[in-house]
């Protein structure tokens, strides 16, 4: 009895320890703030990705034609996995300090006092019941550490990759806007010179529009203006075809860029930490699939007979 009271005060002990003590350490922010810090670097870089994906989207419509249509309806559909990435982000921020405190406040504790309760009745479920509790809430503390420490693996033999698909980005997009700022500009001065030149050759038109059509049926002066007409259409043309095949390799590489950046990022965020969590899965598994023999450290009557003997001798 006098052992069973010992047993007791050290697992009512363990108890408050794991509540007061390691429960607050390991649910306090300021003891994951290497974790912290990673997570928030790669939420920056989410949100980042995620302005220069909307923004590259809307300057290559500006591309003229429907050439680069689909590379921006691509690059503004990626936002829906910058989402998912930035959710799962905060999901394990969150993580940190509430599996620390459900494992050291909640079921390590649970465990522990069941061990207490089979102390003074033996139920050998009681021990198995315990030891499952323990383990998982060990497993679940650890899972979302292990998952950030893997990610900031990868991600640093990537960043360098990162920082030059956002620089990329911010340089074509850079390009995309002053390409057709200036081919806007170059458009309304066309245009207001075309139209000068209309007004201009409707009044000589006017003028001598009867002294042509008696002379020669305005038939030369036709023939001229349409094939200058097909000539200045014929080199605006070519000029810009190959602008815009230009800009549009441009969009071609960002999307590229973009789309390799949230490969990453997805299997980071989202695949390694499911991973993770089903390795220690796994591992409760295995560790709990051992058939633990707690019958002969419950079983009164071999005690009863060893300390018969000791009392006797």
């Amino acid at each position: 009895m006098k052992k069973k009271i010992i047993i007791t005060i050290t697992l009512v002990c363990m108890i408050l320890c794991s509540f007061f003590v390691v429960g607050n350490i390991a649910s306090n922010p300021q003891n994951h703030q290497k974790a912290i810090k990673y997570l928030d670097q790669k939420k920056a870089n989410v949100l980042k990705l995620t302005a220069l994906s909307t923004a590259s989207s809307t300057a290559i419509t500006m591309i003229p034609g429907d050439t680069a249509t689909p590379i921006a309806t691509k690059l503004a559909d990626l936002t829906s996995w910058f989402l998912l990435i930035l959710c799962t982000i905060f999901l394990e921020k969150y993580l940190l300090t509430i599996t620390g405190y459900a494992a050291f406040k909640i079921l390590i504790p649970i465990a522990l006092l069941l061990v207490i309760i089979r102390i003074y009745w033996p139920k050998d479920i009681l021990v198995k019941l315990a030891l499952k509790l323990g383990l998982f809430g060990l497993f679940l503390f650890a899972t979302v550490p292990a998952s950030v420490f893997v990610s900031d693996l990868i991600e640093k033999t990537y960043q360098v990759t990162l920082d030059a698909t956002m620089k990329d980005a911010e340089q074509t997009n850079e390009t995309i806007k002053q390409e057709t700022q200036t081919d806007d500009s170059k458009k309304a001065a066309d245009d207001q010179n075309n139209k000068d030149g209309q007004t201009q050759a409707n009044s000589e038109q006017k003028n001598q529009s009867i002294w042509n059509s008696i002379v020669n049926g305005g038939k030369e002066v036709l023939d001229d203006t349409k094939q200058s007409a097909q000539d200045i259409v014929s080199d605006i043309t070519s000029f810009g075809s190959k602008k815009i095949e230009e800009l549009t390799n441009k969009a071609e590489k960002t999307l590229n860029n973009f789309i390799e950046a949230t490969a990453v990022m997805v299997i980071t965020s989202c695949i390694f930490p499911l991973l993770v969590v089903l390795f220690f899965f796994w591992l409760m598994k295995v560790f709990l699939g051992i058939n633990i023999d707690v019958s002969k450290f419950t079983k009164p009557g071999k005690k009863g007979t060893k300390m018969a003997v000791v009392e006797e001798k």
